[in-house]
């Protein structure tokens, strides 16, 4: 029995003693297999870090080759380095570079397509923006470069240069084809011009023909989609702005429509036989027997019969409370488009809103009316200078002339030629027209050059 429990006691102690052996050798099994594996990382970073510094070496030696050839203007053989490096690392930075020797080469072709290729593939850097404007800058190309930056903004990618540029063409311009004897202003980027036979068309702030000057009476567009004309005065037709006709008027037999106006908010002036009168837009009279009549504007219109100028409501009926010596009136056919009228009852003219209140304490001896709500230009002891929609003074009378603010620059005359000044009073287009009319919303104006009035368009 002692024998038999001596032998389970000998069988018990082997089996602690292979288990024993056994943890060591697991425990000696994964110290090598880490060994083994961090030596495997050494071998395998080293040989990446060699390659890897062997390639960096052989890039930078391209590129001080590219450098060396390129600064003694062999620019074949620099290219033929700054391409290797470029199948190396074709980054921005050597992308960039390769555009600068393209340029000092004289390749503005691969120059140009260089930075189209940085523009696309980094599209949200200044870089190659900087770059191509630079390029369009010194060529002159105006137009290009506002095109590059409103590219470049809408991307939200800015730079010190790109503002810079900007801001020195903001009011750079240029002259469009677009040239005539007579014109108005622009109203809706539209204006309606005049040839030398004296017939009407209409032009839009691009210089490109709306409507082709064939017709001899012909409103302009402001507040609706059609227009009153008349080709040879014996017929008159309503027009859509692509010169098809929507309406044509049935006068009555002895009717002689002498003068058409502007046609607004549904009511059109017509001078008929020797009197104004507002018709429909099937020439039908409405309403009125006056000696001048006005554009409607805010549900009111100016209009004049032997007692002087006052205002209608779109019945006809009277709704002065005054009864005005004189008024002003645009071009156009308003005597207001801004809610503001410049009237006189006595020797000077002074401002009042659409219910006929008086704007500020001053009076002018003469006025512009507003196109918009800006800066209104009026005269004082002999000098225009410009006022707010409350008829604060914002620009002190200075001018020998000047035109009410539109699109937020207005045109002056200094010594004898037109320019135009923003609303701090800066001059920003200089001196030098013989007359000048306002900015439409898309950059474009008439601007008086010897005898004819030419178009011509901001590059913004």
């Amino acid at each position: 029995m002692k024998k038999k429990k001596n032998v389970e006691n000998d069988i018990e102690n082997m089996q602690e003693d292979i288990q024993e052996n056994t943890n060591a050798n697991n425990k000696r099994n994964r110290l090598l297999i880490a060994f083994g594996v961090t030596l495997m990382f050494i071998i395998s970073w080293y040989y990446l870090f060699n390659e890897s510094s062997k390639k960096e070496k052989q890039y930078n030696q391209y590129i001080e080759y590219a450098h060396y050839y390129e600064k003694k203007e062999l620019y074949k053989k620099a290219n033929i380095y700054y391409s290797a490096a470029k199948e190396m690392n074709n980054s921005l930075d050597l992308q960039c570079e390769i555009a600068n020797m393209y340029y000092s080469w004289g390749k503005y072709y691969a120059y140009e397509d260089m930075i189209e290729e940085i523009i696309t593939n980094y599209k949200y850097s200044n870089k190659g923006y900087d770059l191509l404007l630079k390029y369009y800058y010194d060529d002159g190309n105006y137009s290009s470069c506002m095109s590059l930056i409103n590219t470049a903004k809408s991307r939200k990618v800015t730079s010190d240069y790109l503002t810079k540029v900007e801001n020195e063409l903001k009011y750079k311009f240029e002259y469009t084809y677009s040239s005539y004897p007579e014109v108005d202003d622009f109203f809706n980027n539209m204006c309606r011009v005049q040839d030398e036979d004296g017939k009407y068309g209409i032009v839009y702030s691009d210089g490109t023909m709306m409507l082709s000057c064939v017709y001899m009476q012909l409103s302009p567009f402001i507040d609706s989609e059609s227009t009153p004309m008349t080709v040879d005065g014996t017929k008159y037709w309503f027009i859509d702005k692509t010169g098809e006709a929507v309406d044509v008027a049935e006068l009555p037999e002895g009717t002689k429509i002498e003068e058409i106006g502007t046609y607004s908010e549904g009511l059109l002036p017509v001078k008929m036989n020797g009197k104004y009168c507002y018709t429909n837009t099937s020439f039908k009279k409405q309403f009125g027997d006056y000696e001048e009549a006005y554009a409607f504007n805010n549900g009111k219109a100016m209009v004049k019969d032997e007692s002087g100028y006052y205002l209608i409501d779109n019945k006809g009926k009277k709704c002065s409370k005054k009864v005005y010596k004189e008024i002003k009136t645009d071009e156009l056919g308003y005597a207001s488009r801004s809610g503001i009228y410049a009237v006189k009852t006595d020797d000077k003219f002074y401002l009042i809103d659409n219910n006929e209140k008086k704007i500020g304490s001053d009076e002018y001896d003469d006025a512009r009316l507003m196109s918009s709500d800006e800066y209104m230009a009026v005269k004082k002891d002999d000098k225009w200078g410009f006022v707010d929609s409350k008829g604060k003074v914002v620009i002190k009378p200075q001018y020998v002339d000047a035109s009410s603010f539109s699109n937020g620059l207005a045109a002056v005359n200094i010594d004898g030629k037109w320019g135009y000044i923003d609303k701090s009073g800066k001059v920003v287009i200089e001196q030098q027209f013989d007359g000048a009319k306002n900015f439409s919303t898309g950059g474009s104006a008439f601007v008086l050059v010897e005898d004819k009035w030419q178009m011509i368009k901001l590059y913004r």
